[in-house]
């Protein structure tokens, strides 16, 4: 027995379309489970990862902008350290001490300790600010705090001073910080989380040796040293000096004379090309004016060459003291995130 089969155009007509809205349908409801389960995915890599570096954080209090510059660990991973550059501001606000500041941290593998060894300070008077975290494990997470105490709001909330940081307004603006982790980054991937609270002047970020993002923002950078003596287990600033503050500035120096002594190869071609026109025809307007810009800018280049050499030649025959680093604050107060999260 043969089956009936309805070819006619209407009811092809009516099928046709029928197909396409199913397929969209089930695209949709696809898309609709997929996303929103990759955006999780995402949110919790990111939540086991670094703060971005580049990140701009800030002490709201004092207005003072600070900028994750790089985080870096040695050749043996037996440090994690971040890298704060100051704006202006900062360098003319906040204290330049390390030992004006309470550091907290975070991490699961602390939960029990009440405080652990750091360094946090500054090179120098205006240099700028780093924090170093011995012996990281190399799976943790660390939540920061670097907390302003010169700089907490009064009991009237009207004047700004110094005053001993109330643990309570510490606890509450741990908590709500904790907590809005988690909401930045899912308003915004990039966010960054600034300390809630009305009194403390405090800036927050997370460092981690394998971040779960597999980014070059997010991993340290490995500098060609170790920075741990064998012999006294100490930190060696000598060392620390040389290669993080030292060798990087000269290398960022050169690099950028490079790049403008190429520039001026260029200009020179365009200045040689314009008077070679000029030669032959001396009413040349767009090689008289062409002549004139690359002047200019050769001029530009030239000074900003002179005082690039100048720089290198400075850096170049710095030397270490023990005076670059001193003040500085090498405790951090633990704080359980669990507690925090309830």
């Amino acid at each position: 027995m043969k089956l009936y089969k309805d070819n006619s155009q209407r009811t092809l007509a009516v099928s046709k379309p029928f197909v396409r809205t199913t397929i969209a349908l089930i695209a949709l409801i696809i898309t609709v489970v997929w996303l929103p389960i990759q955006i999780l995915r995402y949110n919790a890599v990111v939540e086991r990862s670094s703060t971005m570096i580049g990140s701009e954080l800030k002490f709201e209090r004092s207005e003072a902008g600070v900028t994750l510059q790089n985080i870096y660990t040695d050749k043996s991973s037996n440090v994690l350290i971040a890298r704060l550059k100051l704006s202006e501001e900062a360098q003319a606000n906040l204290p330049y001490k390390g030992t004006d500041y309470r550091v907290m941290i975070g991490a699961k593998s602390l939960k029990g300790l009440k405080e652990v060894s750091v360094l946090f300070g500054k090179m120098s008077s205006d240099g700028d600010m780093f924090l170093v975290i011995p012996k990281p494990d190399i799976k943790e997470i660390y939540t920061l705090f670097i907390v302003n105490e010169k700089y907490v709001a009064a009991a009237d909330s009207t004047k700004i001073g110094s005053k001993n940081i109330n643990d309570t307004d510490l606890d509450k603006s741990i908590a709500n910080t904790l907590s809005a982790y988690d909401i930045d980054k899912k308003k915004d991937k990039n966010a960054v989380t600034t300390v809630k609270s009305d009194n403390l002047d405090a800036i927050t970020f997370r460092l981690a040796m394998t971040p779960g993002v597999n980014n070059d923002k997010y991993k340290p950078t490995v500098l060609d040293a170790d920075l741990i003596n064998e012999e006294t287990k100490e930190f060696d600033f000598e060392k620390f000096f040389n290669v993080l503050f030292k060798d990087v500035a000269l290398k960022n120096f050169k690099r950028e004379y490079e790049n403008l002594a190429s520039q001026k190869k260029q200009i020179q071609n365009t200045i040689d090309e314009a008077k070679s026109k000029l030669q032959i025809n001396q009413y040349d307007k767009a090689a008289s004016q062409v002549l004139a810009k690359s002047n200019d800018q050769m001029s530009t280049i030239e000074q900003d060459m002179t005082k690039l050499a100048t720089d290198i030649s400075n850096y170049e025959s710095l030397q270490y003291s023990p005076d670059l680093f001193s003040n500085l604050n090498t405790k951090a107060k633990v704080f359980n995130i669990d507690d925090y999260k309830k």
